[in-house]
């Protein structure tokens, strides 16, 4: 949103009536505490046993201010909870006016301390030493209660908020309000089993809505879960003002327009001609392919310019952005988005979350899910993240993939130019956009109890992103200890003399596979048992995630991105041996429509002469697999664990 829509929108949204409520503007805790302390609760290693969260909009003369009440109770009953709580953190947000913060400890003998202004201490943290305030609670004991209660002044947020009601702790006695001048309308949804929110009909001169929930049970703590978007939330944004007969105050038609403005600013005749010239540079016109062009324009852009995170004009100035080579997120936007139009490629802005935060709801129009700017090719139905500088098209962060998202696209009306937005899905990258392969040779003809071990790893995509973009900033001794650590990541004790490193140029992301490869000159893959020989063959792939799940699963399984992987091993047998296990390397785990297996890890052997050759393969086509199919899931992976634990007995001929 720009500045200047803002400012309109908060105009429309006063009334001539101003209204100064401030229903906790004076507040103090309970001289006489009870918080009902029954068996059930004193059993929690750690509870909240009060929640109220109060949401106030009051109308004065410099417009709308919001006023946010907090007060909350917590109980305190096992060393973990103590050592997690004995620090109570207060806001030093210089945009926020924090009218009082209060904290007590109720100690279990019941005795209540009450912290003091003179009792908060001072810290800094990251490299620029930013400064925060606490209270240190020393002394806290098991049984203890620490309440605090905060009350903040600070501009409206109001186009959409999201209130959540669950976390890792079990929860008691919550509340939630919102009052607000009688002539404004806010809309809500509760999502996630949060109960539904009343409005109070009671009331005239204000508009009060709220809910509570005497209890909810706390997140489980299981793998492939991202909690923030499994917890019961309420979302809530402002809709109406009857003062003014508007509605759909907080819509996408008018987010649409205004983010297609402030992306589409006006250029002078000199920055006009500055974009051609760096098309004209680009020699787009020699390619064909509106893939290969895309990513020569983003390679120039991410080749030539650096991101910095700030708001200052001049980074979003296109000529300033020139001159300096620098440039925010709507700066470095802008150019892409300049660029593009000038090389005549069809794109639609992105604008959706990172559904690891907070999933974009499709039904429910508000700004807080307008968080991350992509652009979507329709030609290609491929995705670009402009301000991702170390990844390049098709692959955006995946996290912003499998997910919703508001696609807006240019029209024209006569000769002027405007913006429709429409919610539509963002598909993931196929499971064979993100490929890790191995090719492993394992050679008994010089020494039977120490083979040479030879191994070829290619990471395609997403299984590159860790390494790859990154490998041709580093100094040499940076790169040979990122050497290192790519062989220990197939086994720890495992070493080599010389990795070989292929593909790190600076635009070899997505285009081409990361390529390592090396000979082992230390390694444990082998143990004499008497006469015997063990082969720790499946440790040649690495470490393999586990899942083993002691209560029932309670959430989707949901992935990063979908993945595809491929094991070559080749050995021969020692002379004088035979192997008397083969068949353990006979896995087949596949679930799914038959040919649209969307599971599937699967391993088999051949024989040629003296020599096997073992093929495993492995992928998961599906961002989210439903909890019905959970048992599915944990076998393919841990089918992969135990593939990881074979060991092969070559066995001596008698």
């Amino acid at each position: 949103m720009t500045t200047k829509t803002s400012a309109f929108l908060m105009i429309l949204l006063l009334s001539f009536q101003f209204l100064i409520a401030q229903k906790y503007a004076s507040q103090n805790f309970e001289l006489d505490p009870n918080f009902e302390l029954t068996k059930e609760k004193k059993q929690e290693e750690y509870a909240t046993l009060k929640r109220l969260l109060s949401v106030e909009y009051v109308a004065s003369e410099d417009g709308l201010v919001q006023y946010t009440m907090s007060h909350e109770a917590e109980w305190i009953n096992s060393d973990k909870a103590i050592q997690q709580n004995n620090k109570i953190y207060l806001s030093s947000n210089d945009e926020t006016a924090f009218l009082y913060q209060k904290a007590r400890v109720i100690k279990p003998s019941g005795e209540i301390v009450a912290l003091k202004e003179s009792d908060i201490k001072e810290g800094v943290y990251g490299e620029n030493e930013q400064k925060y305030y606490y209270f240190a609670l020393e002394g806290l004991e098991k049984g203890s209660i620490i309440e605090t209660m905060t009350y903040k002044k600070s501009s409206p947020s109001f186009y959409g908020n999201l209130i959540y009601y669950q976390g890792k702790e079990k929860r008691y006695n919550q509340e939630f309000e919102l009052i607000c001048p009688n002539y404004l309308i806010f809309a809500f949804k509760s999502i996630n089993g949060a109960p539904e929110v009343e409005r109070d009909t009671t009331l005239e001169e204000v508009n009060r809505w709220s809910f509570s929930i005497d209890s909810i049970a706390e997140i489980l703590d299981q793998p492939n879960v991202f909690a923030d978007v499994v917890k019961s939330a309420v979302l809530y944004k402002l809709d109406k003002n009857t003062g003014k007969n508007i509605s759909d105050i907080t819509s996408y038609g008018t987010a649409s327009q205004s983010v297609y403005n402030n992306l589409h600013p006006e250029f002078s005749k000199k920055e006009e001609k500055a974009l051609e010239k760096i098309v004209k540079g680009l020699d787009l016109k020699s390619f064909t392919d509106e893939k290969e062009k895309i990513r020569i324009i983003e390679n120039y852009i991410k080749s030539n310019f650096q991101l910095i995170d700030a708001a200052y004009p001049a980074l979003r100035k296109l000529e300033d952005m020139l001159e300096n080579k620098t440039g925010n997120i709507t700066g470095i936007t802008i150019l892409h988005i300049a660029l593009l139009e000038l090389a005549e490629i069809p794109f639609e802005i992105v604008l959706t979350t990172d559904r690891s935060s907070i999933r974009f709801d499709p039904e429910f129009e508000a700004y807080l899910f307008l968080d991350n700017y992509m652009l979507y090719f329709p030609v290609s139905k491929s995705y670009l993240a402009p301000t991702e500088k170390f990844l390049r098209s098709p692959y955006v962060p995946s996290l912003w993939t499998h997910n919703y998202g508001l696609f807006i696209k240019e029209v024209s009306v006569g000769e002027m130019k405007t913006a429709i937005g429409k919610v539509k899905f963002i598909e993931a990258l196929p499971h064979t956009a993100t490929v890790d392969k191995m090719k492993i040779d394992v050679s008994f003809e010089a020494d039977k109890t120490n083979p040479e071990v030879s191994i070829r790893r290619e990471n395609l995509g997403y299984s590159a992103a860790y390494f790859q973009p990154y490998f041709h900033l580093l100094d040499q001794e940076e790169q040979e200890d990122i050497e290192k650590t790519l062989v220990e990541m197939i086994n720890e004790e495992l070493k080599a003399d010389e990795v070989k490193v292929k593909n790190i140029g600076e635009n070899d992301f997505g285009a081409k596979p990361f390529i390592y490869e090396f000979t082992a000159t230390e390694h444990s893959f082998i143990e004499k048992a008497g006469e015997d020989i063990l082969f720790k063959l499946g440790e040649l792939i690495g470490p393999q995630v586990e899942m083993y799940q002691e209560k029932e699963r309670q959430y989707d399984v949901e992935s990063l991105n979908n993945r595809y992987y491929k094991r070559t091993i080749s050995f021969n047998v020692p002379k004088g041996y035979q192997v008397k296990n083969l068949e353990d390397l006979n896995f087949d785990y596949k679930f799914g429509e038959e040919g649209k297996e969307n599971l599937w890890f699967a391993s088999s052997y051949s024989k040629k002469g003296d020599s096997y050759l073992v093929e495993c393969v492995e992928y998961y086509t599906d961002i989210v697999y439903p909890t019905a199919d959970f048992e599915k899931y944990k076998q393919v992976i841990n089918a992969a664990a135990d593939f990881n634990k074979i060991v092969l007995v070559f066995e001596k001929i008698q």
